[in-house]
């Protein structure tokens, strides 16, 4: 069956050359997915929490062509009925060449991850990810690979540089 669930969200990022501080709450509205069709054994329905989202990093440049870039997101999710754990996500990428991106992440709610990110061209990036599992999942799960490609089109008419990524090279 198909439902149609609207949403909205919100943030706000600030940001400099070397840093950024952001906040946003992605689903603002919690809807229910039927609430007809209660889903749990005390007949409560699924519906979806809002969360908000915590994101901070800084740009520290080693020499001309190396940069560390350190970086944390927290996240909560919750409604008066229902909590998550506050998770966290810290993460220190470094940057060679304006090209190459190389990255590890560790997760409070136990993974860590690792990133490669290239700068093929002007207008293409390319990269990949792999986050293994460190709970009590990882005998169900040899971890999960991600594979991105990026186009910007409108790079050269942007004149904003984001500390969070590789620069113009």
């Amino acid at each position: 069956r198909n439902s149609f669930l609207p949403n909205v969200g919100a943030g706000v990022f600030w940001s400099g050359d070397r840093h950024y501080l952001g906040f946003s709450a992605p689903g603002i509205l919690q809807n229910y997915y039927d609430k007809n069709q209660p889903t749990f054994a005390g007949g409560e329905n699924a519906r979806q929490i809002r969360a908000y989202f915590i994101s901070g990093g800084y740009s520290i440049p080693v020499s001309d062509n190396f940069t560390f870039l350190p970086q944390a997101m927290t996240r909560y999710a919750g409604n008066g009925d229902y909590r998550l754990p506050v998770n966290a996500d810290f993460n220190l990428t470094c940057i060679i060449y304006s090209r190459l991106m190389l990255g590890v992440t560790y997760r409070t709610d136990k993974s860590i991850n690792g990133i490669v990110h290239v700068q093929a061209t002007k207008i293409l990036n390319i990269g990949y990810a792999y986050d293994y599992t460190a709970s009590g999942l990882n005998s169900y799960t040899r971890g999960t690979h991600e594979v991105m490609v990026g186009i910007d089109f409108a790079r050269d008419l942007n004149r904003y540089v984001n500390p969070r990524f590789i620069r113009n090279f």
